[in-house]
C-alpha cells in the first residue's frame, strides 16, 4: 500500500475510533472501529487476490480504490452499528442474538442495496473499451462485493462479541 493510502487508513481509524468511542472504555466502540478497518484491509486484499488470480493487472488507476472501499465500508458498519444501537435503546431487555437479527433485518436491506448497486454500476463500467478504466470497474466490483460480505459476516460477529462483552461490563 502506498504511504498515502496508509495515512488515510491511520487518519480513518483515528476519525472512527473518536465518533464510535465514548469516553467509557467498557462501552466504547474502538474495538469495532478497529474491526470495519481490518474487514476493509481483507476485502481489498481479497478482492485484488482474486482478481490478480484471474488475470485482471493493476493499474495507476486502481490505486484510488482503497478511498472508495474505506468510504463504503466506513459508511456500512456506521449504518449497522447504529441501527444495533437503536435496537438497543428500544429494546435493552431483549437478548443480543435477538437485538443483531433485528439490526440485519432493517440495517442490513439497506447495506444490501448500496452494494449491490455499486457492483452493478461498477459491472457496467467494466464494458468500457478502455482497458485500465475495465480493469478498475472489474477490481471495484469484486472488492465492493468483499467488502460487503465481510461487513455482513465478520463485522457483526465482533459487534455481537463486542456487545455481550458490554453487557457483562468488562474489559476483554
Amino acid at each position: 500500500l502506498s504511504p498515502v493510502c496508509l495515512g488515510s487508513l491511520r487518519r480513518a481509524a483515528s476519525i472512527n475510533a473518536e465518533y464510535m468511542g465514548r469516553r467509557d472504555e467498557v462501552f466504547s466502540a474502538r474495538s469495532l472501529a478497529g474491526a470495519i478497518l481490518l474487514t476493509i484491509i481483507l476485502s481489498a486484499m481479497a478482492g485484488l487476490g482474486f482478481c490478480w488470480h484471474i488475470g485482471i493487472l493493476w493499474n495507476p488507476l486502481v490505486s484510488t480504490l482503497y478511498f472508495l472501499l474505506l468510504g463504503l465500508g466506513v459508511d456500512d458498519g456506521f449504518i449497522i452499528h447504529g441501527e444495533f444501537m437503536n435496537q438497543s435503546r428500544e429494546h435493552p431487555d431483549k437478548p443480543v442474538s435477538w437485538r443483531i437479527s433485528q439490526t440485519c433485518r432493517r440495517a442490513g436491506v439497506s447495506v444490501l442495496v448500496t452494494s449491490f448497486t455499486d457492483i452493478c454500476a461498477f459491472g457496467v463500467g467494466a464494458s468500457s473499451s478502455l482497458p485500465a478504466l475495465q480493469a478498475f470497474c472489474i477490481l471495484a466490483a469484486v472488492t465492493v462485493f468483499f467488502v460487503w460480505l465481510y461487513n455482513v459476516t465478520s463485522f457483526l460477529a465482533v459487534l455481537t462479541l463486542d456487545a455481550r462483552r458490554s453487557e457483562l461490563n468488562t474489559l476483554a
